[in-house]
């Protein structure tokens, strides 16, 4: 970097299986992996303690595949099996949703 300054956090934040995920390492700590579903649930984290380096992108679907098996277009479909699809959806639309 300019000036001298090291780089002391990263924050990174992308799709990986259609999952949000986020990443977050510290300089000297290492990363910390986390996977936020669609359901509004809080973010899992995906491994025990800091990594020692950023993990690849193969790595962290392997992980969502090990604690989320359901992808989310299927659980997006059975939504859709429980409430129909979303312009049949009565009241819906009048409350905002």
């Amino acid at each position: 970097f300019e000036r001298g300054y090291e780089c002391s956090f990263a924050f990174e934040e992308f799709a990986c299986r259609g999952e949000d995920v986020k990443l977050v390492g510290e300089h000297g700590v290492g990363w910390c992996a986390f996977v936020f579903l669609d359901d509004g649930s809080e973010g899992t984290i995906l491994h025990e303690g800091a990594l020692p380096s950023r993990p690849e992108y193969s790595w962290l679907e392997a992980q969502i595949n090990a604690r989320h098996p359901s992808p989310r277009w299927a659980r997006q479909l059975s939504r859709v099996d429980e409430e129909g699809l979303r312009f049949m959806r009565r009241g819906e639309e009048e409350s905002g949703g």
